[in-house]
């Protein structure tokens, strides 16, 4: 029976190059749940999608836009 050749996966990084290959870990996403009314729910979709950005990041302005008015 003839023996499958596995190619060698490198050398182990030292940590310097391991932390070097992790960048900005990202921030877990937990999912908000609250009902809005029909027509407010269709215009903030409407506006995020003339404005060329998600929900979230429409969320997430207002809010940042609302803090700084208070």
């Amino acid at each position: 029976m003839a023996k499958l050749h596995k190619p060698s996966k490198g050398a182990v990084p030292t940590m310097e190059e391991a932390s070097n290959n992790l960048g900005d870990i990202p921030e877990r996403i937990k999912p908000m749940s609250f009902k809005l009314p029909e027509s407010f729910n269709k215009e903030f979709k409407q506006f995020a999608l003339d404005q060329g950005i998600s929900l979230t990041e429409l969320l997430k302005r207002s809010f940042h836009h609302y803090k700084k008015s208070v």
